[in-house]
């Protein structure tokens, strides 16, 4: 019976070296930052959860067009950059920059700050989503000369009203995650789905879809007659869309009140 207990101890331990040896490991590209953040500065964390999905494959992590390193299986990258606007974003393929579908993560960092994201790698029907959540940190608004302005709000490609103001933008629906199996979502805002519009000037601007409540986003065709959201998935059409700016996060996000289709 000893025997038996000691054989199969021996081919768990042996089938989970083996697992966790296939498992990606970490590899930063930049100086990993240590001691006090400069006066200039704003410090960068990016854990990596551990679960299984995906653990053999690293996460390439971008910063503003900058390769900061791929982060492994349980793994942490850390670096300081210059404070002000900040694009995030984590990619398959760090070699090439991604696919160009990733959608990165804007927000403002603050001089002498610093801000945890947590990665997660949650399974959406046959591919791998990627997901980065600030977890700590104050986000900080920025003037499009970089000055900063307003501690709390959050930079972005568009201009950014003030919380609860709304704003109206025109442009061409680009994009339209709905969905669980394409979009996470998450209290308080509860949102359904994520439009991604090209403004006049070709810059891309995401707004949240929301289902219900205060911020609850209604679709017009071009006659004015309201839609479901299963019958406004035009992509590749006119649309104006009216939208506000409210926390979502631990960020500013825009979140569409309505939108309307021009064709």
């Amino acid at each position: 019976m000893k025997s038996k207990m000691a054989i199969l101890t021996f081919v768990a331990v042996g089938l989970g070296s083996i697992f966790f040896t296939g498992c990606a490991s970490t590899n930063q590209m930049v100086p990993v930052a240590t001691g006090p953040i400069a006066t200039n500065s704003s410090r960068i964390v990016v854990s990596r959860e551990k679960t299984f999905v995906g653990c053999a494959a690293p996460v390439g992590i971008i910063d503003s067009g900058r390769k900061i390193g791929e982060v492994g299986w349980g793994g942490q990258l850390v670096w300081d950059r210059i404070a002000g606007p900040m694009e995030l974003k984590a990619v398959h393929n760090l070699a090439v920059g991604g696919n160009g579908r990733e959608q990165p993560l804007r927000i403002g960092v603050g001089a002498g700050m610093s801000y945890h994201f947590s990665l997660t790698t949650p399974a959406t029907g046959m591919r791998r989503a990627l997901n980065l959540d600030l977890i700590s940190g104050t986000t900080v608004a920025y003037e499009q000369n970089g000055t900063n302005i307003i501690p709390g709000k959050v930079g972005n490609d568009q201009q950014q009203p003030a919380d609860g103001e709304r704003k109206t933008l025109t442009g061409t629906l680009n994009a339209f995650p709905h969905g669980p199996s394409q979009f996470k979502s998450g209290p308080p805002l509860w949102p359904v789905g994520m439009i991604v519009v090209i403004d006049d000037n070709g810059a891309k601007n995401n707004f949240l879809v929301v289902e219900k409540g205060e911020y609850a986003t209604t679709f017009y065709d071009v006659d004015g007659k309201v839609l479901k959201i299963s019958q406004a998935r035009n992509v590749g059409k006119k649309v104006e869309v009216k939208y506000v700016v409210t926390t979502f996060r631990y960020a500013n996000k825009a979140v569409a009140i309505s939108v309307r289709y021009f064709d």
